[in-house]
């Protein structure tokens, strides 16, 4: 019996409508071709990119109170785990460009 991919057709006809609606739209026909060249993932990050650009007034006080409230407490933990895994990386990354010959400056 075949799996059915859900995700998949639902992902497809949302696509579908989508690109129905700029197209049957005259103020969006003009992004069809834009459509068609960037593709929509590019599409839908500038228009993610634009609608924040709208609503970061209602946003960023929201965000500003949540980070002076729980941000170091939240922050702090994570960004100490960060900097743990980092630091493990860029000692590789340095042992790995010694051994390649190239002259390499440890900060860890």
């Amino acid at each position: 019996m075949k799996t059915r991919n859900w995700r998949g057709r639902a992902a497809a006809l949302l696509t579908t409508v989508v690109i129905l609606c700029i197209v049957s739209n005259p103020e969006l026909a003009t992004l069809v071709p834009v459509l068609d060249a960037l593709g929509l993932e590019v599409l839908l990050a500038l228009f993610s990119a634009q609608l924040m650009v709208i609503f970061s007034d209602v946003l960023l006080p929201y965000a500003r109170h949540g980070h002076q409230r729980w941000g170091r407490h939240v922050l702090k933990p994570v960004g100490a785990a960060l900097l743990c895994f980092a630091g493990g990386y860029l000692r590789q990354l340095s042992g790995h460009v010694r051994l390649a010959g190239m002259p390499a400056r440890s900060f860890l």
